[in-house]
This record gives C-alpha cells, sequence and structure tokens, in this order.
C-alpha cells in the first residue's frame, strides 16, 4: 500500500520470479542431461558457457562428477554471436 497526494493507493505487483522459474528448471534439465553424457562417457572435459545468471542457476545444479569435469567457465551470452567469431571467445579459456 502506498500514500500519493491524492489519496492512499494499494498496488500489487505481480510476481518477479516466474523467469528465474523457468531459468531454474532448464538448469536442472540440462545439468542431468550433463550427468547422462558424462556418465556414458561422451565428455571428459566440460567448458560451461552461459549468461552469468545461468551460470549461477547451473554451478548448484551440477553433479559432482560433472562439476569434476569442468575445466573453465566463460560467462558470456553468445547465443547471437556468429558461428565464426566463437572461437575469438575462448581464446583466453583455453589457449586455442
Amino acid at each position: 500500500m502506498t500514500n500519493n497526494s491524492v489519496g492512499r493507493s494499494m498496488h500489487r505487483m505481480a510476481p518477479h520470479n516466474a523467469p528465474d522459474k523457468k531459468e531454474s528448471a532448464f538448469a536442472e534439465e540440462l545439468a542431468e542431461r550433463l550427468l547422462q553424457a558424462h556418465t556414458n562417457g561422451e565428455f571428459d572435459d566440460l567448458v560451461l558457457t552461459a549468461a552469468p545468471k545461468m551460470l549461477g542457476f547451473l554451478r548448484p545444479a551440477l553433479d559432482a562428477q560433472v562439476k569434476g569435469s569442468v575445466i573453465a567457465e566463460l560467462a558470456k551470452d553468445l547465443v547471437k554471436t556468429p558461428d565464426i567469431d566463437l572461437k575469438s571467445h575462448f581464446e583466453d579459456v583455453l589457449r586455442l
């Protein structure tokens, strides 16, 4: 409830956590898929690359086995980055 110069009024705001729930659920699903892939021997080393907020959801969702295979992280949103430009983003992380 807020007061304004005209009188008292009530303002109700929509919850802002709905997108966070979707992102968290996506991170959980991705973590499960990464665990399956690691268990199946599909990778030994892993470079996590995602927007900083998504990395924040993903890190705690990862199984210890998968966490142990993470050799680097890149906290960048590269979704709209052209394929030809991707390598330059990983040079500092991987020494390509």
